[in-house]
């Protein structure tokens, strides 16, 4: 449902009484009371002290994680391709793999030599620290701790925007401490950047939807695009999450302004930023593989969700057939594999389906995908709370959905595209975030509602 037009609700861009916007922001979560003023001495309101107390934790916590593993390279794939481009990248500046079959039996991923496989975002951010630092995950490790307790201080002031300062402080504190978001910081995936940068996006995403219409929109849509471009080139799921909120903002500019030019305006100012910000890695690519691909690891992606094997209870399969590099380069794998994957689609529909659905389950189980004993149970107990209450959030969220509508954008393309192909557990930490927020929702309009019944008891007395 495309958002209405800002004139019509309080927490639009043309909002012309800030007061009356945070006052109905409040009482979406059952509050009466009005916001607290925007600033202080005619200045910007100073961070308060609880949330410094907040981000203290959440670092201390993440660097707990940060110096929990060895100093050394995990057993987990993506990990040793990724420091084996990174490698590279400081050695001599090309873009290359080494690790061939991982183990000495895996199927081939990448090529050994010149790749498409891996996207260039993570290894690039580990190639910068290794330039700096050496090659020292303990360094990597701890680099990601401050990003991570830097995505504390984005769910505050997402929601603060949103909301009010109270359910800010409970969404900062939230992932402050959540646990995946904390795990996730002694390990070399993606995933490390992922989550960061969806908040990012997120946060300017917001700004751009809220604020005085006299507030200028053209530098946050500028940084927007420009953190939207750097998400293409780290996971491929920021494709269709620019795409969303490419189509959500230029909605949204008409309705404001009832001027297709307007609206055309915003949308090519976004695709001609991210445009400039991918063209460097096309480019390169078509310099390789003599054709203007993205990636050449779609091909693999889509086979795994669709093949006689992937029936199992996530959705997946990763029986692979074995295509040697001297047969088969990157590219002729990543066609072999795409076309066998969508001659099953169409020869299965309802497979199909049956597979899509159970990625759908799969990826909001709350029992993690591969942990073992008591961390397991911890994962499990930690996300059926986290989820429960992120639903109640949401579905609040849902009964004005006509003013918070931009925040379901990400999260349904992001879902859409993962229960299409992959939807592992650990692919639902970038969303994490967002949940935070939604789970801060949540908590507030169940205690403003214990809260009221209780005072309507004691008036009846």
């Amino acid at each position: 449902m495309p958002p209405a037009e800002p004139s019509q609700e309080p927490h639009t861009r043309n909002n012309e009484n800030p007061s009356q916007a945070s006052s109905e922001a409040r009482q979406l979560a059952g509050q009466g009371a009005a916001r607290e003023p925007e600033s202080t001495s005619g200045g910007r309101r100073p961070m308060p002290r609880l949330l410094l107390w907040i981000l203290a934790f959440g670092f201390l916590l993440r660097l707990l994680s940060a110096y929990y593993p060895p100093d050394e390279l995990e057993v987990f794939r993506d990990s040793h391709h990724y420091f084996s481009i990174a490698k590279s990248l400081v050695d001599a500046f090309e873009y290359r793999d080494s690790v061939g079959h991982f183990l000495g039996t895996q199927p081939l991923f990448s090529d050994v030599g010149p790749t498409s496989f891996y996207l260039p975002g993570y290894p690039f951010f580990l190639a910068g620290i290794f330039a700096i630092f050496g090659e020292s995950f303990r360094a990597v490790y701890v680099v990601q701790a401050f990003l991570s307790t830097f995505t504390i201080l984005l769910c505050y002031a997402s929601a603060d925007r949103m909301f009010d300062h109270r359910m800010a402080l409970v969404a900062a504190f939230l992932q402050a401490i959540n646990i995946y978001n904390i795990h996730q910081v002694g390990h070399l995936t993606s995933e490390n950047l992922g989550y960061l940068l969806v908040l990012l996006i997120y946060y300017l995403f917001v700004r751009t939807q809220t604020g005085p219409a006299s507030q200028s929109s053209q530098p946050t849509i500028i940084l927007l695009a420009l953190t939207l471009g750097v998400g293409i080139l780290t996971r491929s799921v920021f494709v269709p999450i620019a795409i969303a909120m490419g189509l959500y903002l230029a909605v949204a500019r008409y309705l404001t302004t009832r001027s297709v030019v307007a609206s055309l305006r915003e949308l090519s100012l976004l695709v001609v930023i991210m445009t400039l910000c991918v063209s460097p890695w096309l480019i390169r690519n078509d310099h390789v593989w003599n054709r203007l691909i993205y990636n050449t690891k779609s091909g693999l992606v889509l086979f795994i969700a669709y093949n006689d094997n992937a029936t199992t209870h996530d959705g997946h399969s990763r029986v692979l057939p074995r295509l040697e590099q001297a047969e088969f380069n990157e590219l002729e794998r990543h066609d072999y594999l795409n076309a066998r994957a969508r001659e099953w689609i169409r020869s299965h529909p309802m497979k199909s389906v049956h597979l899509i659905a159970t990625r759908f389950v799969n990826f909001w189980n709350p029992m993690p995908g591969k942990t073992q004993g008591a961390r397991r149970w911890v994962g499990a107990i930690w996300s059926t709370f986290f989820l429960s209450l992120a639903l109640i959030g949401m579905l609040r969220l849902l009964f004005d959905f006509r003013r918070y509508a931009y925040f379901f954008v990400i999260p349904l393309a992001y879902v859409a595209t993962h229960i299409l192909t992959l939807s592992l557990t650990r692919y639902r930490l970038s969303l994490e975030g967002l949940l935070s927020i939604a789970v801060a929702v949540g908590l507030c309009f169940i205690y403003d509602s214990f809260s009221s019944s209780r005072t309507a008891k004691q008036t009846r007395h």
